[in-house]
């Protein structure tokens, strides 16, 4: 018999959120603190036992091939996660579930390229009530998400070890290298 699935906290989220879309990021984040610590999922449950299958078949660990059966691991649990959190998003109003739409609809280049107005007239609201979505969503404003996902992208960037700091600082958006490494430091202490 399948034993119940034990997800654990060890994976940081953060690093995936290039493979997301901005209305998944804002569910991410709010999933996240569903695995503080550990979360059971029954034996009995279709995720478990697609679980035990991926991890069963994983091949050896460190190589390429373990690695994207640990992404598939992780999609599987996400996909579960995302859909209870849509279920529970059904409560809310109108304005809010149109909202969660351009979310969902708004692509992470969309996000990092389009102005702050231009977004803004995405959500059809004005910059300052777009500011204060973003920190009802996302829990800071829409230049300093912006940032942190720019930041997540250039660490990923760095982990080449053939990567110039000089092209990911382009490759990012950052036109002076000084304040990139700057940032970076902060970002990585």
């Amino acid at each position: 018999m399948i034993d119940d699935f034990l997800v654990a906290s060890r994976y940081v989220f953060e690093h995936l959120f290039p493979l997301f879309a901005i209305g998944e990021i804002c569910m991410l984040q709010n999933t996240t603190g569903n695995f503080n610590g550990s979360k059971l999922y029954p034996a009995s449950s279709s995720l478990a036992q697609e679980c035990h299958r991926l991890v069963e078949t994983a091949p050896p660990q460190g190589n390429v091939d373990h690695r994207s059966q640990m992404l598939r691991l992780a999609a599987a649990v996400l996909t579960v996660e995302f859909q209870n959190a849509r279920s529970r998003q059904n409560g809310f109003v109108r304005m809010e579930d149109h909202m969660m739409q351009v979310f969902e609809e708004l692509s992470t280049t969309e996000l990092l390229t389009l102005s702050v107005g231009d977004m803004a007239n995405k959500f059809s609201c004005s910059r300052r009530h777009l500011n204060r979505l973003f920190h009802q969503y996302f829990g800071c404003s829409v230049a300093s998400l912006r940032m942190e996902m720019r930041l997540l992208k250039a660490l990923a960037l760095l982990r080449v070890p053939s990567a110039k700091i000089i092209n990911v600082a382009e490759q990012c958006g950052f036109n002076h290298l000084g304040l990139f490494k700057c940032l970076l430091q902060e970002t990585i202490w």
